[in-house]
């Protein structure tokens, strides 16, 4: 079983491990909205970029994140990954979810990428 901040590399541990995974998000995502180099100043701006961004990465499967976190594990030979070895992974895997959204929106032409009831 997955203890606090590490990820079980054999699937086990769902929801701790989903909890792991959100806290690394919440982490990232605050950084970037704090951010000085962003000039987004305007609250309402910041507001709907924070929802933009739960809506479309955590609203997702996340199979790119689980990819790179099972991929490590693999590459690793363990079963369970140290705090920082989760922390490290899942922020290349937030960001592949981050950076691969535009491409998936241009290439199938998307007005809208996920289509579900929320009030976003």
């Amino acid at each position: 079983m997955a203890t606090a901040g590490a990820v079980d590399g054999k699937g086990t541990g769902g929801t701790d491990k989903m909890a792991a995974l959100k806290e690394i998000y919440n982490k990232l995502k605050a950084e970037v909205l704090e951010d000085h180099a962003i000039e987004v100043t305007h609250e309402s701006a910041i507001q709907w970029i924070d929802r933009m961004m739960d809506y479309n990465v955590l609203g997702g499967k996340c199979n790119r994140l689980l990819s790179v976190i099972d991929t490590y594990n693999i590459l690793k030979g363990a079963d369970v990954i140290s705090q920082e070895e989760t922390f490290l992974a899942c922020t290349l895997g937030w960001c592949m979810e981050w950076v691969l959204l535009l491409p998936d929106g241009f290439i199938f032409k998307l007005v809208c990428r996920m289509v579900r009831n929320s009030s976003i």
